[in-house]
């Protein structure tokens, strides 16, 4: 993730009501950067690589479902974490999208809103845990470097 402290999030599903669910839902864990769209090709219009992408499987009255979006601009969004969302509980579909690279796969419901919520907490504190461990890592390799450049710095004085 770009920014793990606020991720960009696409949100593409045709339904203003879950659209507005998902929102307060993602405002409870603090995050706000969303970006909303009812179709996929809005999404694309738009531009940009989020961080994640929440993606309604079913399109109603569109020519690219979900799983044909991920398959066809996976590349476009190759950094990009896919979480699937779907009014039809079908193994195949989750197979496929899981498959093709998706992170989730998750049922509309009460449940399933809850169920994706943590799991996007989960992905940003990871992310977070993990931006803090580089920045940690980093540090500490400058300081042994630093290190071993006084201590051979010393020896070599110590033998003329």
């Amino acid at each position: 993730m770009k920014n793990p402290k606020n991720p960009l999030i696409y949100i593409i599903d045709k339904s203003a009501a879950y659209r507005l669910q998902l929102k307060a839902s993602l405002a409870a864990i603090s995050l706000h950067n969303l970006q909303f769209f009812d179709n996929t090709e809005a999404c694309l219009d738009f531009g940009g690589v989020p961080d994640i992408i929440i993606l309604d499987d079913i399109q109603e009255n569109e020519c690219m479902s979900g799983i044909d979006f991920l398959r066809i601009y996976q590349n476009r969004y190759r950094k990009s974490i896919f979480l699937f969302l779907s009014t039809n509980n079908n193994l195949d579909d989750a197979v496929s999208a899981i498959k093709l690279g998706a992170t989730d796969y998750v049922v509309k419901s009460k449940v399933g809103l809850n169920r994706l919520t943590r799991r996007i907490d989960k992905l940003v504190q990871s992310q977070l845990f993990d931006s803090k461990k580089k920045k940690f890592l980093k540090t500490a390799v400058f300081f042994l470097g630093t290190f071993s450049f006084l201590l051979a710095t010393a020896i070599i004085l110590y033998n003329l």
